[in-house]
């Protein structure tokens, strides 16, 4: 048999109840959407039985819903004859199934009668199913049925064709009704609730242990735990509580995701709900969220006055080839000339954090460039960059630290060499170990020659 979920819809409203002991007289008609003829198997492959719930008098203490089992209950109220509670089966197939679908239900309580199908057709009559201990004319499967008010009760088949069912009948509504046929306060829990081979409720839900989870403020966060359902149709609705500003659980997918807004610990329910309203789970975690790291702010500092970079073994001096500043223009070594193209500057960019980087600028009388290099290869100019003696903005630091348009080449002097961080194990270098004017100044695999040794004066 197919598991059908049936699913919260507006509630319908009985016309009226009979006193105790009698029938309902009329139920809210359900629109025969696509009316067919009795017999006619409806199409429970892909229709969802549906199911509403409503009460007879507001107040009196009467209701109907689901369990958490995902089974119906329906409960009377104090109000003697006039109390009631029921469920309607608001999408019900129009064609009243043949005899070997009949419609069934059990429930936990025959005190005093039981709860009772209630079908009304379109030729004007009804008919009443009861799951009860008589023993006139009950079904094998405990069900025994009349005709509106009629008595004796009987099986499934004779009620049809006592109600003159033919191939033009269709059903204009479908409930299960408790009312004052039973004693006040009684509840009744219905399992094995079917309509022509479907069934309502009897699905689970479930969620899986979460580990406790962790987060820092202002950053970015997400979690995804989704829950399980053995209903055929597995759509789920999801809800939280106790999460941080900041974060929010998709209610389709329960995944929570967002950025904390702040820190601390916080006990976070997940509650996963078949949307059809019959099965549910609940999910309970810790999540720590750390403090934001304070934010790095960034100085720079040079070494003083620009000036001449000497190479300790051919003593000449760092040069920019032809004195022509542009980007990707080479650099060389040259006799010391005094011009300005052999002006030089380290400087370094220091983080609160402890970070530490640092670049080589050619300051010259048109700008001044950072100095580049990527691997083995001739050093050349980059981008164009601010003359920079003593502290500058705070925005070009940062810019410089995290390699941002304004980073050249990552290069640190260390004692005599100049190291190239970001290309581990290179220092600058002169091609060859030439003492020539107009030899080429590389990025080296550092040996220790005084070729690579370099100083400022």
């Amino acid at each position: 048999m197919t598991n059908y979920k049936a699913r919260h819809g507006a509630p319908s409203t009985l016309a009226k109840f009979a006193a105790r002991g009698g029938v309902v007289a009329a139920a809210a008609a359900i629109a025969a959407s696509g009316a067919g003829a009795f017999g006619t198997p409806a199409d429970a492959a892909t229709t969802p039985l549906q199911v509403s719930f409503g009460t007879q008098v507001a107040g009196d203490g009467s209701s109907a819903g689901f369990n958490p089992s995902g089974d119906p209950v329906l409960t009377l109220g104090s109000g003697a004859s006039t109390t009631g509670a029921y469920m309607t089966l608001t999408n019900a197939p129009s064609d009243v199934p043949s005899p070997s679908s009949e419609p069934t239900f059990t429930t936990n309580n025959y005190t005093a009668g039981s709860p009772r199908y209630y079908i009304t057709l379109s030729n004007g009559k009804s008919l009443v199913g009861y799951r009860s201990q008589q023993t006139d004319g009950v079904d094998s499967n405990g069900m025994s049925w009349g005709v509106g008010n009629g008595a004796p009760y009987t099986d499934w088949a004779a009620a049809l064709n006592s109600a003159g069912v033919d191939s033009s009948t269709t059903v204009t509504g479908v409930q299960i009704i408790a009312d004052g046929d039973q004693a006040s306060g009684t509840t009744d829990t219905l399992t094995n609730v079917t309509y022509d081979g479907m069934t309502v409720g009897g699905g689970t839900v479930s969620l899986p242990s979460l580990a406790n989870q962790h987060a820092t403020e202002g950053t970015g966060f997400s979690v995804a735990d989704p829950a399980t359902t053995t209903s055929s149709d597995p759509a789920l609705a999801y809800t939280a509580s106790g999460l941080p500003g900041g974060l929010s659980i998709d209610p389709s997918t329960g995944t929570i995701s967002g950025t904390p807004a702040a820190s601390g610990q916080f006990a976070v329910t997940v509650h996963a709900k078949d949307v059809y309203g019959d099965g549910s789970a609940y999910q309970h975690f810790v999540l720590d969220i750390h403090p934001a790291a304070p934010a790095v702010t960034y100085t720079v500092t040079g070494n003083g006055t620009a000036g001449q970079v000497k190479n300790v073994h051919s003593g000449k001096f760092l040069n920019v080839a032809s004195g022509s500043y542009a980007t990707g223009n080479k650099l060389i070594q040259w006799d010391n000339s005094g011009k300005s193209h052999e002006k030089f500057q380290v400087f370094t960019v220091t983080g609160s954090d402890g970070s530490k980087t640092g670049f080589l600028e050619a300051e010259g009388p048109g700008g001044n460039y950072l100095v580049t290099a990527s691997g083995e290869g001739e050093l050349t100019l980059g981008a164009q960059a601010p003359t920079l003696s003593g502290a500058t903005s705070a925005a070009f630091a940062t810019s410089l630290q995290k390699g941002g348009s304004n980073a050249g080449a990552d290069m640190l002097k260390s004692g005599s060499y100049y190291t190239f961080p970001n290309d581990s194990g290179y220092v600058m270098d002169v091609s060859g170990q030439s003492t020539a004017n107009g030899a080429k100044v590389i990025a080296y695999k550092k040996n220790n020659g005084t070729n690579q040794q370099w100083s400022l004066p």
